[in-house]
Protein backbone atom coordinates (compact mmCIF):
# COMPACT_ATOMS: atom_id res chain seq x y z
CA UNK A 1 0.00 0.00 0.00
CA UNK A 2 1.97 3.37 -1.18
CA UNK A 3 2.18 6.10 2.01
CA UNK A 4 1.61 9.21 0.90
CA UNK A 5 3.93 11.73 2.18
CA UNK A 6 3.38 15.67 2.79
CA UNK A 7 5.76 17.43 0.24
CA UNK A 8 6.20 20.76 -1.67
CA UNK A 9 6.78 19.18 -4.84
CA UNK A 10 5.67 15.61 -6.13
CA UNK A 11 7.38 13.15 -9.15
CA UNK A 12 5.08 10.87 -9.80
CA UNK A 13 4.40 7.71 -12.72
CA UNK A 14 0.92 8.16 -14.35
CA UNK A 15 1.14 4.98 -16.26
CA UNK A 16 -2.77 4.33 -15.94
CA UNK A 17 -3.57 8.15 -15.92
CA UNK A 18 -6.98 8.44 -17.85
CA UNK A 19 -10.41 8.16 -15.89
CA UNK A 20 -10.67 4.86 -17.89
CA UNK A 21 -8.44 2.80 -15.72
CA UNK A 22 -10.07 1.57 -12.42
CA UNK A 23 -8.91 -1.72 -10.91
CA UNK A 24 -10.40 -4.39 -8.81
CA UNK A 25 -9.70 -4.73 -5.76
CA UNK A 26 -7.02 -7.40 -4.25
CA UNK A 27 -9.69 -9.49 -2.55
CA UNK A 28 -12.16 -9.25 -6.31
CA UNK A 29 -8.88 -10.33 -8.50
CA UNK A 30 -8.27 -12.87 -6.33
CA UNK A 31 -11.46 -14.01 -6.59
CA UNK A 32 -11.52 -13.51 -10.48
CA UNK A 33 -8.30 -15.88 -10.68
CA UNK A 34 -9.38 -18.26 -8.58
CA UNK A 35 -12.83 -18.63 -10.48
CA UNK A 36 -10.78 -18.91 -13.86
CA UNK A 37 -8.57 -21.25 -12.74
CA UNK A 38 -10.99 -23.58 -11.41
CA UNK A 39 -13.58 -23.14 -14.19
CA UNK A 40 -10.92 -24.45 -16.72
CA UNK A 41 -9.37 -26.86 -14.79
CA UNK A 42 -12.95 -28.73 -14.15
CA UNK A 43 -13.77 -28.29 -17.92
CA UNK A 44 -10.88 -30.40 -18.54
CA UNK A 45 -8.93 -27.32 -19.96
CA UNK A 46 -5.52 -25.55 -19.18
CA UNK A 47 -4.97 -22.61 -17.51
CA UNK A 48 -2.74 -20.46 -18.20
CA UNK A 49 -1.49 -16.88 -16.39
CA UNK A 50 1.21 -14.91 -17.55
CA UNK A 51 3.42 -13.13 -15.21
CA UNK A 52 6.37 -10.97 -15.27
CA UNK A 53 9.34 -12.32 -13.31
CA UNK A 54 9.39 -10.41 -10.59
CA UNK A 55 5.92 -8.68 -9.28
CA UNK A 56 2.95 -10.29 -10.88
CA UNK A 57 3.80 -13.38 -11.03
CA UNK A 58 4.92 -14.18 -7.72
CA UNK A 59 1.02 -12.58 -6.68
CA UNK A 60 -0.96 -14.87 -8.91
CA UNK A 61 0.82 -17.94 -7.91
CA UNK A 62 0.36 -16.64 -4.04
CA UNK A 63 -3.36 -16.35 -4.81
CA UNK A 64 -3.76 -19.68 -6.48
CA UNK A 65 -1.57 -21.87 -4.22
CA UNK A 66 -3.43 -19.95 -1.05
CA UNK A 67 -6.61 -21.31 -2.39
CA UNK A 68 -5.19 -25.00 -2.77
CA UNK A 69 -5.25 -25.25 -6.67
CA UNK A 70 -2.89 -27.55 -8.28
CA UNK A 71 -0.23 -25.28 -9.69
CA UNK A 72 2.99 -25.23 -11.81
CA UNK A 73 5.01 -21.94 -12.06
CA UNK A 74 7.80 -20.67 -14.86
CA UNK A 75 11.21 -20.86 -13.17
CA UNK A 76 11.91 -17.16 -14.25
CA UNK A 77 8.78 -16.47 -11.58
CA UNK A 78 9.46 -19.11 -9.03
CA UNK A 79 13.13 -18.14 -8.44
CA UNK A 80 12.02 -15.24 -6.43
CA UNK A 81 9.21 -16.89 -4.51
CA UNK A 82 11.83 -17.41 -1.03
CA UNK A 83 12.16 -13.19 -1.07
CA UNK A 84 8.29 -13.35 -0.62
CA UNK A 85 7.94 -16.07 1.67
CA UNK A 86 10.80 -14.28 3.68
CA UNK A 87 7.99 -11.62 3.83
CA UNK A 88 5.41 -13.99 5.11
CA UNK A 89 3.82 -15.04 1.57
CA UNK A 90 2.83 -18.46 1.62
CA UNK A 91 3.24 -20.77 -1.14
CA UNK A 92 2.26 -24.01 -0.48
CA UNK A 93 2.18 -26.84 -3.15
CA UNK A 94 3.93 -25.12 -6.05
CA UNK A 95 5.79 -27.20 -8.40
CA UNK A 96 8.21 -25.92 -10.73
CA UNK A 97 7.18 -25.97 -14.26
CA UNK A 98 7.25 -29.23 -16.68
CA UNK A 99 5.63 -29.06 -20.18
CA UNK A 100 5.15 -32.83 -19.94
CA UNK A 101 3.05 -32.64 -16.95
CA UNK A 102 1.46 -29.43 -17.25
CA UNK A 103 -2.33 -31.21 -17.34
CA UNK A 104 -4.19 -30.82 -13.96
CA UNK A 105 -2.54 -27.54 -13.02
CA UNK A 106 -3.05 -23.79 -13.20
CA UNK A 107 0.42 -22.51 -14.94
CA UNK A 108 2.37 -19.49 -14.32
CA UNK A 109 4.84 -18.42 -16.58
CA UNK A 110 6.53 -15.99 -18.64
CA UNK A 111 4.75 -14.64 -21.30
CA UNK A 112 7.57 -15.66 -23.98
CA UNK A 113 5.72 -19.76 -23.66
CA UNK A 114 2.61 -18.51 -24.94
CA UNK A 115 3.52 -19.89 -28.53
CA UNK A 116 4.90 -23.43 -27.79
CA UNK A 117 1.98 -23.95 -25.29
CA UNK A 118 -0.70 -22.73 -27.50
CA UNK A 119 1.22 -25.44 -30.04
CA UNK A 120 1.07 -27.90 -27.74
CA UNK A 121 -2.37 -27.96 -26.15
CA UNK A 122 -5.41 -27.28 -27.91
CA UNK A 123 -7.82 -27.03 -24.23
CA UNK A 124 -5.94 -24.49 -23.44
CA UNK A 125 -7.49 -20.96 -22.18
CA UNK A 126 -5.08 -17.48 -20.95
CA UNK A 127 -5.88 -15.19 -18.65
CA UNK A 128 -4.88 -11.30 -18.40
CA UNK A 129 -4.59 -9.64 -15.28
CA UNK A 130 -3.32 -6.33 -16.18
CA UNK A 131 -4.15 -2.73 -16.11
CA UNK A 132 -4.46 -2.96 -19.71
CA UNK A 133 -7.55 -5.16 -19.43
CA UNK A 134 -9.85 -1.83 -18.78
CA UNK A 135 -9.83 -1.43 -23.02
CA UNK A 136 -12.29 -2.65 -25.04
CA UNK A 137 -10.21 -4.50 -27.75
CA UNK A 138 -7.77 -6.20 -24.71
CA UNK A 139 -8.95 -9.93 -25.54
CA UNK A 140 -8.31 -9.28 -29.30
CA UNK A 141 -4.77 -7.57 -28.78
CA UNK A 142 -3.97 -10.08 -26.51
CA UNK A 143 -5.22 -12.89 -27.44
CA UNK A 144 -7.14 -13.55 -23.74
CA UNK A 145 -10.07 -15.55 -22.74
CA UNK A 146 -10.57 -13.97 -19.65
CA UNK A 147 -9.74 -10.70 -18.52
CA UNK A 148 -8.91 -9.49 -15.09
CA UNK A 149 -8.49 -5.41 -14.84
CA UNK A 150 -5.87 -5.49 -11.75
CA UNK A 151 -2.63 -4.14 -11.51
CA UNK A 152 0.41 -2.91 -8.56
CA UNK A 153 0.33 0.25 -10.41
CA UNK A 154 -1.97 3.17 -9.38
CA UNK A 155 -5.40 3.54 -11.17
CA UNK A 156 -6.42 6.81 -12.10
CA UNK A 157 -8.91 7.57 -8.77
CA UNK A 158 -5.82 5.94 -6.59
CA UNK A 159 -3.21 8.74 -8.57
CA UNK A 160 -5.60 12.00 -7.81
CA UNK A 161 -5.72 10.82 -3.75
CA UNK A 162 -1.68 10.93 -4.24
CA UNK A 163 -1.77 13.90 -5.46
CA UNK A 164 -4.59 15.27 -3.03
CA UNK A 165 -3.12 14.04 0.31
CA UNK A 166 0.68 15.19 -1.25
CA UNK A 167 -0.85 18.65 -0.87
CA UNK A 168 1.95 19.46 -3.22
CA UNK A 169 2.33 22.35 -4.67
CA UNK A 170 4.22 21.42 -8.25
CA UNK A 171 3.42 17.90 -9.62
CA UNK A 172 6.02 16.53 -11.82
CA UNK A 173 4.28 13.36 -14.40
CA UNK A 174 6.74 11.23 -15.67
CA UNK A 175 5.86 8.08 -18.06
CA UNK A 176 2.29 6.94 -19.09
CA UNK A 177 -0.33 9.38 -20.12
CA UNK A 178 1.27 12.37 -18.54
CA UNK A 179 -0.19 14.84 -20.58
CA UNK A 180 -3.43 13.89 -19.89
CA UNK A 181 -3.66 13.61 -16.50
CA UNK A 182 -1.49 16.79 -16.41
CA UNK A 183 -4.22 18.56 -18.02
CA UNK A 184 -6.14 17.26 -15.69
CA UNK A 185 -5.08 18.29 -12.87
CA UNK A 186 -4.25 21.68 -14.34
CA UNK A 187 -8.10 22.15 -14.85
CA UNK A 188 -8.33 21.32 -10.99
CA UNK A 189 -5.97 24.27 -10.10
CA UNK A 190 -3.27 22.57 -9.60
CA UNK A 191 0.24 23.24 -11.29
CA UNK A 192 0.89 20.04 -13.13
CA UNK A 193 3.43 19.34 -15.89
CA UNK A 194 3.86 16.15 -18.00
CA UNK A 195 7.41 15.69 -19.35
CA UNK A 196 8.66 12.77 -21.81
CA UNK A 197 5.38 12.05 -22.75
CA UNK A 198 4.95 8.73 -24.28
CA UNK A 199 1.11 6.81 -24.83
CA UNK A 200 2.18 3.76 -23.10
CA UNK A 201 1.39 0.09 -25.30
CA UNK A 202 -0.89 -2.36 -23.51
CA UNK A 203 0.98 -5.51 -22.48
CA UNK A 204 0.56 -9.16 -22.50
CA UNK A 205 1.24 -9.16 -19.02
Amino acid sequence: KTETVPCSRLILECTFGLPVFHFLSADEAARRIAAFARECLEAGELPVFFGYPLGRGQEIAHVLAREGIPLMVHGAIARYIPVYEQAGYAFDGWKPYDARTVHGHALVVTADLRAPLEAAHDRIRFALVSGWAMFSNARAATGAHELIPYSDHGGFDELVEIVRRSGAARIDLVHGYTEAFASWLRESGLDARAHHYAAPEPATA
